[in-house]
């Protein structure tokens, strides 16, 4: 999956510039207690990875490229 995260950052940094920055986080070593509601829709029975966009939960279950590029590009 980390791969995949910077693979990800490459792409949308080629077309957005510096504008987007793509972290990929490990909840493995720490747990999701930092992060609360990720917590809480992994209770809900969504699928790492979880992918956010401005902080907010917009995809579950993997890392579609095109997808993401197209919530980037709506400003979502």
């Amino acid at each position: 999956m980390e791969e995949a995260a910077l693979a990800l950052g490459r792409e949308l940094n080629e077309k957005f510039g510096d504008d987007v920055i793509v972290k990929y986080v490990d909840t493995r070593p720490s747990g999701l207690g930092e992060f609360p509601l990720i917590a809480k829709l992994v209770q809900m029975g969504y699928p790492f990875p979880i992918v956010c966009i401005n902080g907010k939960p917009r995809l579950a279950g993997a890392v579609d490229v095109e997808q993401i590029r197209e919530l980037v590009t709506q400003g979502i």
